[in-house]
């Protein structure tokens, strides 16, 4: 294993030597943010996008991070660039930084910033051109709404829970469901079903995390002219749906053959789902040669 370059409080430090306090907040209570990213060709994907949720996300747990969005983008392209990545995962985190127990915050606490890359691991390419299956987890969203959404935060203990019990069922990701059918969003992930030609995702809530690439995804169905909706879903709608994919930065957009012990449709990833990966990846190729 490579010993990345890791910043860590403005300091660029071998992966070993970069270590944080245990008396971190982000360690003893969870209280921290963070953002995971992609890099193509040396380019950060929608950059912009992810560091505008993350200061949004400080502000609202009156967490202030110590440099400027411009600046915080300048370390993530040097820490790329000191560890000679072009194709790579990154993850920004940022913690309340140290302090003694006890939820009060401390009014003199430093933050403790880390950003991390890592060259990025290819899914198998059979995960795309067969599709992998999910779970739905009833009533589960009450596991995990303990706070708003449009924080990205460090507590991430309920969906950890949720991962592990989808991949006891030999899935790949864990469908939230409010009450015993609603759906509400993936451990990681933004769903996506395909109805009749139109594209349908939960509309964002209190209980769905805004995601960068389920943005995305809406506005290249746009420019392709694809119907979509922002609607509220059930289980039963992704059972009878014709296609259903899951998008997050690392994963991109990964088709869905089955839910729960249910096929969806023929098995195998749609036309609108192939689509708009063709027109995903040609974001990217553009990004590659910039």
């Amino acid at each position: 294993m490579k010993n990345e370059i890791v910043f860590l409080n403005g300091k660029f430090l071998p992966l070993k030597e970069a270590t944080v306090s245990v008396l971190d907040r982000g360690f003893t209570l969870g209280d921290g943010l963070f953002e995971t990213l992609r890099a193509y060709g040396g380019n950060v994907f929608h950059l912009q996008d992810h560091l505008e949720r993350l200061f949004s996300s400080a502000q609202k747990i009156f967490l202030e991070v110590p440099y400027s969005k411009e600046r915080l983008g300048e370390i993530v392209y040097k820490t790329l660039k000191k560890n000679k990545f072009q194709e790579a995962y990154i993850r920004i985190t940022i913690s309340r930084g140290e302090g003694l127990p006890g939820l009060a915050i401390p009014e003199t606490s430093q933050p403790t910033i880390v950003v991390y890359a890592k060259e990025f691991p290819v899914f198998p390419k059979e995960y795309y051109e067969q599709g992998v299956k999910i779970a739905t987890f009833p009533s589960s969203v009450t596991q995990t709404a303990t706070l708003n959404p449009q924080i990205k935060s460090c507590n991430y203990l309920s969906h950890i829970i949720i991962k592990e019990l989808a991949r006891q069922k030999d899935a790949f990701e864990g469908i939230i469901l409010e009450d015993d059918k609603i759906v509400t969003e993936g451990t990681v992930s933004n769903i996506f079903i395909v109805k009749n030609g139109e594209l349908k995702t939960p509309p964002l809530s209190q209980f769905i995390l805004p995601g960068v690439t389920r943005k995305i995804i809406l506005e290249l169905a746009e420019k392709k002219q694809i119907p979509s909706e922002e609607t509220q879903l059930t289980v039963e709608d992704i059972y009878l749906a014709d296609e259903v994919f899951i998008v997050n930065t690392g994963i991109e957009i990964l088709p869905i053959s089955h839910a729960d012990s249910i096929q969806i449709s023929n098995g195998k990833p749609g036309k609108i789902t192939n689509a708009l990966r063709e027109a995903f990846f040609k974001t990217i190729e553009e990004l590659r040669k910039k």
